[in-house]
């Protein structure tokens, strides 16, 4: 599709990856001086996967780690749910974060 997002990805926010647009992607709200809030959404029928964020404050010795997670809240979205998430912004210059997709593990 015309944004190459991965399968996996494409299942866990519940979208064709060959329709996928901009507005179906993790977004950011303007952040604090302490917090920022990552929007995104996550399918309500997406079973065997698992989803995480993960940051790093640089990409040039990328060490992914979960952030510090401040809050989290949902809204129904038929079959989709929006996903708000607050994570505490660290004393760094820079902060990459990512949604991350794995197969969930069989137990």
């Amino acid at each position: 599709g015309p944004l190459q997002l991965r399968n996996l990805v494409a299942y866990a926010i519940g979208v064709d990856p060959l329709e996928a647009t901009a507005t179906d992607l993790p977004s950011l709200e303007a952040p604090t001086d302490s917090s920022f809030t990552l929007v995104w959404l996550r399918s309500k029928s997406a079973t065997g996967i698992r989803t995480s964020l993960l940051a790093t404050p640089s990409l040039t010795a990328p060490d992914w780690q979960p952030p510090v997670v401040l809050s989290e809240s949902t809204t129904a979205l038929g079959d989709r749910e929006l996903v708000r998430t607050s994570i505490e912004l660290p004393a760094t210059p820079a902060y990459f974060i990512r949604l991350h997709v794995e197969p969930a593990a069989n137990d």
